[in-house]
């Protein structure tokens, strides 16, 4: 028999999403309000007007959330709630919308999307790409395949170009100090591992 992908994909996703409203049984009010946001997502995929994994994605972000609350000992999130949450995952704040919004028409709860901090989720993006540059710093590795991830990171870290733009880019030695970049045309500087050194 041929399996059937798209069922797969579907089955797929329902059990991820189960999975979410399991993650909230121990708390049974805060299971009915996401229970609910799930009721309503799924009212639109049976109109056609959402995919499950539209649903999924919605999902997440909201049990997220109600499990803040939880530890904050809410039976329903408040704004602090939302604002310690976007805090951890500013890049989460357009996926939560569609929650705060239900909350607030449905449960009649007092919150709203905060104003967002301006470079919040550029910070987070920054300190990611930091940290794997310490790693490959540590990792001393050699070879054309490390120095294309090197180039790659750091395009990303100190120019703030796609990650992808590493892989295709020429990469024109200079001194011991760094190198050049080649990108579409561009020049972009980068210093060489050796010379970026670890602080302890």
């Amino acid at each position: 028999m041929v399996k059937d992908v798209a069922v797969q994909a579907g089955d797929s996703e329902k059990r991820q999403i189960a999975g979410m409203l399991k993650a909230l049984e121990g708390d049974p009010p805060g299971l009915r309000v996401l229970k609910g946001y799930h009721d309503t997502l799924m009212a639109k995929v049976k109109a056609g007007k959402l995919s499950l994994r539209s649903v999924r994605l919605a999902m997440a972000p909201a049990k997220a959330l109600m499990l803040e609350a939880q530890k904050m000992g809410l039976k329903k999130p408040d704004q602090k709630a939302v604002d310690v949450y976007l805090a951890k995952v500013p890049g989460q704040r357009a996926a939560l919308t569609g929650f705060v919004r239900y909350l607030r028409e449905a449960h009649s709860v007092g919150v709203a999307m905060p104003k967002a901090k301006e470079g919040a989720a550029q910070k987070v993006r920054q300190r990611k790409l930091e940290q794997e540059m310490l790693a490959m710093m540590r990792e001393g590795g050699e070879g054309d395949e490390f120095l294309r991830r090197w180039v790659s990171v750091g395009l990303a870290y100190f120019h703030g170009l796609p990650r992808k733009v590493g892989i295709g880019a020429d990469v024109l030695r200079t001194d011991g100090e760094g190198m050049a970049i080649n990108v579409e045309g561009k020049s972009y500087w980068l210093p060489s591992i050796s010379q970026m050194g670890l602080s302890e």
